[in-house]
């Protein structure tokens, strides 16, 4: 799968491009039975070897089954009331295949595993179909949430999840590496991104940025002491004095452990934040709204090497008034180039920033200098 596109402060790529976007759905889902051992043990081969490090288990091992143990998973999944399987076709041709398993009736939970869908049919919907046969079975069975584990490998996959009305939840126990999702089956989920996305509206330099970050901070400290490893840090071009940027404070903060800080989401949701899988390994939030943004704030570990390049780029630029004009100049081209897609307007900046930061840090300049108005 593609993973969802990147940008400097900019929102998860959510459009067809991510993957994971899907449209009409082609496919026809069928509970699997005894009778399909052969489609199953055909479409599960596939995966693994399509997706190796998606799964727990390799395609060396799972090949060599005898077909009686493919007939006994097959009879298992279609007549066992602890777990059901799903088969997607394309005519007569299986595509994809979905698991779900009681893992916890106690507490109603059913577990999503080995969700797979071929390429050639990969936004047509058919893993759409395939998660909503499993929520169906969920539901009908009794359960009152579902789960998914997701590897980092996959982000494509947090965003379809996300976009499906699941959300992030700390995987207890945590295992590197993975992120857990979750959905209450009983409830219709709300829109993942509600609104349009704010237009790209560049402005002079504000010196009450700083002052609007440090009130921020100031709010968000208290409320966010238990997961912190330090101090947080604003970043992005409003923290670059005299450079133009778009009126959206970026804050980065600093915790002990990414997966521990998935706590927080409920609680920066209560203060007005809008969580959304920016990228692999952060946590990324906009305030108010996606389409009214005050502020975007992230929240990774130290050891991340998104960490010390976003210290180094806002250093660079705020250390070098030659490259700070560059760097607004090549904005203004991009907002009048791009002035409804945030994303296309963050891509035609990349080869600069990702230039202008790989030089930073071999001049070891990250965090190294403080606030001033840059040569206009």
């Amino acid at each position: 799968m593609l993973a969802p596109g990147l940008g400097q402060g900019g929102q998860p790529r959510i459009d067809a491009a991510s993957g994971w976007a899907e449209e009409a759905r082609l496919a026809k889902i069928r509970q699997v039975t005894e009778a399909d051992w052969p489609a199953l043990k055909a479409t599960r081969l596939a995966a693994l070897k399509d997706a190796p490090h998606a799964f727990r288990s390799r395609y060396a091992q799972e090949a060599l089954q005898p077909d009686e143990a493919w007939r006994a998973l097959a009879a298992a999944r279609g007549a066992n009331a602890d777990s059901a399987g799903f088969l997607a076709y394309d005519g007569d041709r299986p595509v994809g295949l979905l698991a779900c398993v009681w893992q916890d009736r106690q507490h109603g939970l059913v577990r999503l595993q080995s969700l797979w869908v071929a390429p050639h049919v990969r936004r047509g919907g058919v893993a759409s179909a395939l998660v909503d046969a499993a929520i169906g079975w969920a539901r009908d069975a009794g359960a009152r949430d579902c789960e998914a584990d997701v590897t980092d490998a996959n982000h494509a996959a947090e965003v379809f999840y996300w976009l499906r009305g699941f959300h992030r939840v700390p995987a207890h126990p945590p295992r590197n590496g993975v992120s857990r999702w979750l959905r209450n089956v009983r409830q219709t989920p709300p829109t993942p991104w509600p609104g349009e996305d704010e237009a790209v509206q560049l402005v002079d330099s504000d010196p009450g940025w700083p002052a609007k970050f440090e009130g921020e901070r100031r709010r968000l400290t208290p409320v966010l002491s238990a997961w912190l490893d330090g101090e947080m840090e604003h970043v992005g071009s409003t923290a670059v004095p005299g450079l133009l940027a778009k009126p959206v404070v970026d804050i980065m903060a600093p915790v002990h452990d990414l997966e521990a800080a998935c706590e927080a989401i409920p609680v920066l949701e209560a203060l007005g934040y809008f969580y959304a899988p920016y990228r692999p390994r952060m946590h990324w939030f906009c305030s108010p709204s996606p389409s009214r943004r005050k502020f975007h704030l992230i929240l990774l570990e130290k050891a991340e090497p998104e960490w010390a390049r976003r210290l180094a780029f806002r250093d660079c630029l705020r250390a070098d008034a030659r490259r700070a004009r560059e760097y607004a100049e090549l904005k203004r081209e991009a907002a009048r180039q791009h002035p409804r897609d945030r994303e296309s307007y963050t891509r035609a900046k990349a080869s600069f920033v990702e230039s202008a930061t790989d030089e930073a840090l071999r001049r070891g300049v990250a965090g190294q200098s403080a606030p001033r108005t840059p040569a206009r």
